[in-house]
């Protein structure tokens, strides 16, 4: 059986950059209840208006009580009832998706809704769409950052009974405000890639931050301009955004007299939920998983960024957590140097960090911990902050020059009273991070399988005892460079590289 879709034209969303129209492509799916169950259809041809061949079962004849609704596309679609239509919106879109080389090359996963009658249905956007010019891209992923804004949750919407009625505004929950896109490919200044992103409807005018991840984990994601984007009328069509980016240099911190380092670009992540786990630099430096259904539990298989010590995958010891006592962690490390092995190296070489840019990476000593601290001749060596509402550490680098436009750093070094003291959006903090400002995020701790909010404990290298080993620690008003803890704790780690 099939079902003609066509979309609503006089609320059309804004996709093709000649005839502002979208059109479906061959092999979109929709879903479709029709009262008594939800079914998926397939289109076969492409255009404005479309056949779509449905699954077996379904019946064009309306049955039951209530509003019979459709959802496009059917991947977005979590559930439908007479109630109304279910999305979600993604955090995580591939480039081939929502990018191309021309403005016409995407295919926009835009949600649509509409009143399913037996006869067809009339699509309608439920989103507007946010077009960027993107030049001067380094290749890998973007982190767009709507500040202040949800883009991305589960929304349902209520179709109204006529579709020229209009469509009802709607909230997101569990929703976040930053978009990745991955997989963007590399663009020279004077070229440029189109990147079309569909964003919630009846918002504010917003701010938008875009960071561009290349694939080397120590080069700093940097933006050069910033904009502010307006959904049109009813929230439909799009504006144009022309954003260049750079990726700037990683600066150097002193860990000793004689030694300088480079951080990572982001807290070690160990994504387990999909097929094959891996490891990961978080895609941006405020990033935290936190404890949440499925992340830093006992379980095998889940996502975590809080480690017992010394579980880095050396010598099979992966990060599992499902032990209760203090050795059973990986072998005992000093400093930086396995006991068992002469591989001094924690990450890069016994497993490979998908963003690491293939270096060897490793956790600083408790002396290096120590001395970046406390140690160095720096006038600003770190401050307590926050940064785009996430409580954290902000490390300042060797020969570090505040950049113009920023508030002024308070109470810096050992006069930390607190994380409100510094706070910056996401906007300030590209500019602190071009200078080569590092931040820790307070990401918590696990003390069993617990997380206790508003601390930050990372990671040493240094043992302390057969049960114990060092962390730099802080909270919110006190910095610790040499505490030491039971190795069964789930701590942040931060990686370097040697210069």
């Amino acid at each position: 059986m099939t079902v003609q879709v066509t979309i609503d034209q006089e609320t059309r969303t804004s996709v093709s950059e000649t005839t502002g129209a979208i059109t479906f492509s061959v092999g979109d799916a929709i879903k479709i209840f029709n009262g008594t169950g939800v079914y998926t259809g397939i289109t076969q041809s492409a255009g404005s208006s479309a056949m779509f061949v449905m699954e077996e079962g379904f019946s064009a004849t309306v049955s039951g009580s209530g509003p019979c609704y459709a959802g496009f596309p059917a991947d977005l679609v979590t559930n439908i009832t007479s109630g109304g239509v279910s999305f979600t919106l993604p955090t995580t879109y591939r480039y081939n998706q929502v990018g191309g080389l021309n403005a016409n090359d995407a295919k926009v996963p835009c949600p649509m809704v509409g009143t399913f009658t037996g006869g067809g249905i009339s699509l309608m956007p439920v989103c507007s769409l946010v077009r960027f010019y993107l030049t001067n891209v380094a290749a890998g992923n973007l982190i767009f950052t709507f500040v202040g804004n949800d883009v991305a949750g589960t929304a349902t919407v209520a179709t109204p009974s006529e579709p020229s009625d209009g469509i009802q505004s709607y909230n997101l929950s569990n929703a976040k405000a930053s978009v990745t896109v991955t997989g963007v490919p590399e663009v020279e200044k004077g070229d440029y890639i189109c990147i079309t992103l569909p964003v919630p409807v009846g918002t504010s005018p917003r701010d938008i931050v875009v960071a561009n991840s290349p694939s080397d984990g120590s080069l700093r994601r940097s933006v050069l301009a910033s904009g502010r984007i307006e959904p049109l009328s009813r929230g439909h069509g799009y504006r144009v955004v022309n954003l260049s980016f750079s990726v700037v240099a990683p600066k150097e911190f002193s860990v000793s007299g004689d030694k300088t380092v480079i951080f990572s670009s982001g807290n070690l992540q160990y994504i387990g939920s999909a097929a094959t786990p891996y490891w990961k630099f978080a895609d941006v430096q405020w990033d935290y998983l936190g404890k949440t259904t499925g992340q830093n539990s006992t379980a095998t298989n889940v996502d975590r960024d809080l480690f017992g010590w010394a579980t880095s995958g050396y010598n099979k010891k992966y990060p599992y957590m499902t032990s209760t006592t203090d050795t059973d962690y990986g072998p005992a490390i000093y400093s930086g140097q396995w006991t068992t092995n002469s591989d001094q190296w924690d990450w890069g070489v016994h497993n490979t960090i998908s963003n690491g840019g293939g270096y060897s990476w490793r956790t600083l000593t408790r002396d290096e911990w120590s001395y970046l601290s406390e140690g160095r001749s720096c006038s600003l060596k770190y401050a307590l902050a926050k940064v785009a509402g996430v409580r954290g550490l902000i490390l300042f680098p060797d020969g570090y020059n505040h950049p113009s436009g920023v508030e002024a750093i308070n109470n810096a070094d050992d006069d930390c009273s607190g994380f409100s003291d510094n706070t910056f959006n996401a906007v300030a903090w590209t500019l602190l991070e071009q200078a080569g400002c590092v931040f820790l995020p307070a990401a918590g701790l696990r003390e069993g399988v617990n997380v206790l909010g508003s601390i930050g404990s990372y990671w040493s290298s240094t043992a302390g005892s057969s049960t114990n080993a060092y962390q730099f620690t802080f909270d919110n008003g006190s910095v610790y460079s040499d505490l030491g803890a039971m190795r069964k704790f789930g701590f942040s780690v931060r990686l370097v590289r040697d210069i």
